[in-house]
């Protein structure tokens, strides 16, 4: 008998194929107050538009009260699902076959500490050749870091123009792959960590982190519009009732609509910072990287064309625009990238 765990798993997979559940340490436990921060402002924000506004309006106006209530409600949907998918989706890790056991020790690596703490854990049993133990431990032998054969082609490069690695990880980066300090490991197409999501943003949980964005500013837009002559209304007709009752929920319902008009606003900027990333086919961190003239060069040749970089965090057709679910015509795996010039300019 198919229990029902095994269902739930398998339904995420079909919406969410290769992607995995992260694990909570006890830090990220700890990081949980913000989400549950989060949670407390839509709850407001739903006191205000549907408790203090739409329902008292059903008896006056049935009609757009119902009307109103359908669109509050689908956005709150969407909004929750988009959010619990930043949340709870991991955002990417590197696969194993990138290790310095499987492909070989950078040039600035041997000898190190980490060289040296990486002999004394292992056995290095998968290294690349024998002689990995003495390579490492004494620095004898080098073999120049261009030479590393890569699962996948890679365009970006460290300082000195070699390939990209991580001294904690002890791996190579695939391009735009970065080290995060909150999950203490890389992460493919890292954006950024945000703590009011207590995740990373990255290459699998991208889309919905913008779409978490859009949703939360139409519904702060939507509650700050509609809430405010209700509010003012119920506001001065509980404090001449001296209804305590009532008068507590329009107090809770203002508060909602004060947050709601201070996250619009903020939403609204973040939204637009984001949405100008994805046309470029831009992370948050790469905005930065930017400025260096190599790095810039790469960078540009992931830039695609607004439509096609869309696409690549989107997906192909619309509903996938609207929907948080990871879209089978989704492009790319993290790894390797489209480029818009031969690749050959780069290598």
């Amino acid at each position: 008998m198919v229990s029902l765990s095994s269902c739930v798993r398998a339904a995420l997979r079909s919406l969410y194929p290769g992607l995995r559940m992260l694990q909570f340490t006890p830090r990220r436990i700890f990081g949980l107050l913000p989400v549950l921060t989060v949670c407390l402002l839509i709850a407001l924000g739903y006191i205000a538009i549907v408790v203090v506004t739409l329902v008292p309006m059903l008896a006056a106006k049935p009609f757009w009260a119902t009307v109103l209530l359908l669109l509050v409600h689908c956005i709150l949907v969407l909004l929750l699902w988009s959010y619990a998918a930043v949340v709870l989706v991991d955002p990417g890790h590197v696969p194993a076959t990138w290790s310095f056991a499987r492909l070989g020790w950078p040039l600035e690596l041997r000898g190190s500490p980490e060289a040296r703490d990486f002999v004394a854990k292992s056995d290095l049993s998968d290294a690349a050749d024998g002689s990995e133990r003495g390579m490492l431990v004494e620095g004898l032998r080098f073999v120049p870091n261009d030479k590393v054969k890569l699962p996948a082609v890679v365009l970006m490069r460290n300082r000195f123009n070699r390939y990209r690695y991580c001294s904690k990880c002890l791996i190579y980066k695939p391009d735009r792959a970065h080290h995060c300090s909150a999950l203490e490991r890389c992460v493919l197409k890292m954006d950024h960590f945000c703590p009011w999501t207590n995740n990373t943003v990255g290459f699998y949980n991208h889309k919905f982190f913008v779409q978490f964005l859009y949703y939360g500013f139409m519904a702060c837009l939507v509650t700050a519009v509609l809430s405010f002559p209700a509010i003012v209304q119920r506001l001065s007709m509980e404090i001449s009732d001296e209804q305590t009752r009532e008068f507590v929920i329009v107090i809770l319902g203002l508060i909602g609509w004060i947050v709601c008009v201070i996250f619009a606003f903020a939403l609204l900027f973040f939204a637009a910072f984001h949405t100008y990333l994805v046309l470029r086919n831009r992370t948050t961190i790469e905005t930065y990287e930017a400025t260096d003239p190599t790095t810039a060069l790469v960078l540009e040749a992931f830039d695609l064309g607004p439509r096609a970089n869309w696409k690549s965090v989107f997906g192909e057709h619309v509903w996938a625009w609207i929907l948080p679910v990871w879209s089978r015509h989704h492009r790319g795996d993290g790894i390797s990238w489209e480029t818009r010039v031969h690749r050959e300019a780069f290598v």
